[in-house]
């Protein structure tokens, strides 16, 4: 008789489960997907390069970059010497390096990386870009197949 309570008791609420459940799944699912696309474009990476591409190798290129979160360290760099990094860019596209750079007497302050400002939004969404400081300036390339643009200058600016 216990056992028959039971069952008179679970065929009652197997339908209010039922429609329960399924309410259930289907948001888990919409979660889901929408966690997955998220994700996706989350993971999309960037990458920044900086290299010394002076002719001279009488001086080393000092490199220091940093975010609000993050500090790239100060670099000395000879000629034809890289350093790089890669990032998320932040949910509200706020995302920020910026650095100073300096090779004997000329010196900068650039932002390598910005949604917004003095480089027109530039490398934000090009995923791969090469800064290039040599004697007549800053030049970012971006050199990305995903995204088929192959050596393209995006933005040049000068030593103060």
């Amino acid at each position: 008789m216990y056992m028959n309570n039971n069952i008179d008791f679970y065929s009652k609420m197997g339908t209010g489960l039922t429609v329960k459940s399924f309410l259930v799944i289907l948001v888990m699912t919409s979660i889901c997907k929408i966690t997955m696309v998220a994700g996706w474009i989350w993971d999309d990476k960037n990458t920044i390069v900086i290299q010394n591409g002076f002719h001279s190798d009488a001086y080393s290129l000092y490199v220091h970059c940093l975010s609000s979160d993050d500090d790239i360290g100060e670099h000395w760099l000879g000629v034809g010497q890289t350093i790089a990094w890669s990032f998320h860019v932040t949910v509200t596209d706020s995302t920020l390096f910026h650095c100073y750079a300096q090779w004997d007497k000329m010196k900068k302050y650039f932002n390598a990386i910005e949604w917004e400002g003095q480089t027109g939004k530039c490398c934000a969404d090009k995923g791969r870009v090469t800064w290039v400081l040599q004697e007549d300036g800053l030049h970012a390339i971006v050199d990305d197949d995903f995204r088929n643009v192959h050596n393209q200058e995006i933005a040049k600016l000068n030593w103060d």
